[in-house]
C-alpha cells in the first residue's frame, strides 16, 4: 500500500458500503461511489467526500483510493481498523443505502457501461488530466434529470 492520504469521509462511506455488501469488488466500489457522489451533489448540494474522480478506461475511479489500495481486500483490512470521531449524516447514509440496494443486482459490466455513457466521464476521458470535476458531475446529472426525469 502506498502512503497516500484518504479522507475520513471517504473511508466512512466505503465502510458503510462494505457493511452492506461485504463482497463488493473494486470496480463496483468505484462506480457506486460515483453514483453516491452524483446524487448528493446534484440533489442535496453536499459532497459525500472531498476526493475527485478520474476518467479511467472502465469508468470513474478515485485515483488516490486506487493508488493506496491496489486490492479491495487491503481496503477491507484497513476499514476494520479504521477509527474516527466523524460520523456520516443521515442524508449521506440514506443515499448510500439507496444506491447499494438499487444497483445490487447490476453486474460490473453494466455499472461500467452506465458510467462510461455519462458526459462527465466522456468529456473528461478525452482531456489530458482525465479529472472529473464535481461541477461536471452536477451538470451531467442535471441534464439527465431534465431529459429523462431521473438522475442516473
Amino acid at each position: 500500500m502506498k502512503n497516500v492520504n484518504i479522507s475520513d469521509r471517504l473511508m466512512l462511506v466505503c465502510k458503510r458500503m462494505m457493511v452492506l455488501d461485504p463482497f463488493i469488488t473494486k470496480l463496483e466500489l468505484h462506480k457506486k461511489l460515483y453514483f453516491i457522489q452524483a446524487i448528493l451533489l446534484t440533489e442535496f448540494k453536499i459532497e459525500a467526500f472531498p476526493e475527485d474522480f478520474s476518467a479511467w478506461m472502465y469508468g470513474p475511479a478515485i485515483e488516490t483510493l486506487s493508488e493506496k489500495y491496489r486490492f479491495v481486500n487491503d481496503l477491507r483490512k484497513d476499514i476494520l481498523k479504521f477509527k474516527t470521531s466523524e460520523k456520516l449524516d443521515e442524508t449521506v447514509s440514506g443515499v448510500i443505502d439507496i444506491i447499494m440496494e438499487e444497483f445490487e443486482e447490476d453486474s460490473v459490466k453494466e455499472l461500467v457501461e452506465r458510467t462510461r455513457a455519462y458526459s462527465s466521464w466522456t468529456n473528461s476521458f478525452i482531456n489530458s488530466d482525465k479529472k472529473i470535476y464535481k461541477n461536471d458531475i452536477v451538470k451531467c446529472h442535471l441534464e439527465i434529470k431534465k431529459e429523462e426525469g431521473f438522475l442516473l
